[in-house]
């Protein structure tokens, strides 16, 4: 289905709250009843709607983006007092997607809860054209982590040294099960070795991303988070503007004060909207702590999300009283619109690495490296190897 159907269903996921139950598919939603001889219900706010790539999506693809814009609205219209909040339903935090069965159609995983002490993931899949719900379990201090070629994922446990590696795959009646138990570490395993890598029990397993959903740090009003369903499969990239002409659309938003729209970029931070780079840099926008405003040090160009067409990066710093914090934003043009993504935690411009293929990596912490995906108001970022590239090279900002 082409990209106007699927924000079509988007938009629809968005006109009501979302139940405690799995959504309904989009062949279920009912028409509008006939409310002319009833008093007009004002309407309840709804959070923004997610921007979707062009491409043909699958029905579980659609249902799964569905359920999260509906997740997305109900906590916002839950959080400005306008909605009851279900009994007992903690908020999103994050999902993963892993096809645990190997069927071709990954599982969603809904992480909810406000802390290590109390998350908890909620299970589902796609049949039949509607969501069905497989089962829970506890996830705090834990990870996902794959099972190459068997139906089957790995859950990791970790905490004060003491921690566990399990399996467990989906049963034919639907559930999640049989578990079973491949390790325990107590800590004096864990002092001198750290803790087991899966791995080293089931060959291949690599840990399974997961995507935050708006909920606990970026504005109430957020989009969903739905890029990473629509790129599950590949991303349909649409014929990248000339070079020339993105240089000319970004060079007026830092050299002319042309709008730019900021978007967070590793779900922290940089939820500005619609504005100008002074005022994307001044102290409370784009980064919200700090005194002082940030200010642009360098630039590189270089096709960060592997698009096929060339972004901006801005090396920016911002100075405090005993040292100087640094980040990352990336500007990306989509024909006059230029949207900028922002990225915290860096040390140094080398934190920013190309790759011979012309592959974009980022040093978010000591030795953790990202890839980014980005679309117009959605960017989200994955795990990545080790780069064996060099630096980026960056030019000083008059």
């Amino acid at each position: 289905m082409k990209r106007s159907a699927l924000c079509l269903l988007l938009a629809l996921c968005l006109a009501g709250c979302a139940p405690a139950a799995p959504a309904p598919s989009s062949a279920s939603i009912s028409p509008p009843a006939d409310h002319s001889s009833a008093p007009e219900e004002p309407a309840l706010p709804q959070s923004q709607t997610a921007d979707v790539p062009p491409g043909d999506y699958a029905p579980w693809q659609e249902g799964y983006a569905g359920f999260l814009a509906e997740v997305r609205t109900a906590e916002y219209q839950y959080q400005l007092g306008e909605a009851a909040c279900p009994e007992d339903d903690l908020p999103s935090d994050s999902y993963s997607l892993y096809d645990v069965d190997k069927d071709g159609v990954p599982e969603l995983f809904l992480k909810r809860g406000t802390c290590e002490a109390d998350y908890y993931t909620l299970v589902y899949t796609f049949r039949s054209g509607q969501m069905v719900t497989l089962g829970s379990f506890r996830s705090g201090h834990s990870s996902l982590y794959t099972v190459p070629g068997e139906n089957g994922i790995i859950y990791r446990e970790g905490h004060m040294g003491y921690g566990s590696i399990e399996r467990f795959s989906l049963e034919d009646g639907g559930v999640i099960g049989p578990w079973e138990t491949l390790l325990t570490e107590t800590e004096e395993d864990t002092r001198q070795k750290g803790y087991t890598d899966p791995a080293e029990l089931v060959p291949g397993s690599q840990l399974i991303p997961s995507h935050y959903t708006c909920t606990q740090f970026r504005p109430a009003d957020s989009p969903a988070l739905v890029l990473p369903v629509c790129d599950y499969q590949g991303r349909e990239l649409s014929v990248p503007m000339e070079e020339p002409q993105v240089r000319a659309v970004i060079e007026r938003v830092l050299h002319e004060n042309a709008p730019l729209f900021g978007v967070s970029g590793d779900g922290f931070h940089g939820d500005t909207g619609l504005t100008t780079l002074e005022e994307y840099l001044r102290p409370g926008a784009a980064y919200p702590y700090g005194d002082q405003p940030l200010e642009v040090q360098k630039t590189a160009w270089a096709d960060v999300n592997g698009d096929g067409q060339t972004d901006c990066l801005l090396w920016l710093e911002q100075k405090r009283e005993k040292w100087t914090d640094h980040f990352c934003a990336v500007l990306s043009a989509e024909g006059e619109e230029v949207f900028a993504y922002f990225f915290d935690f860096f040390e140094s411009p080398q934190d920013v690495t190309v790759e011979p293929d012309g592959a974009v990596t980022f040093q978010s912490f000591e030795n953790y490296w990202e890839q980014v995906s980005f679309y117009r108001n959605q960017c989200y970022t994955i795990p990545a190897p080790r780069p064996a590239g060099d630096g980026l090279a960056w030019d000083p900002f008059p």
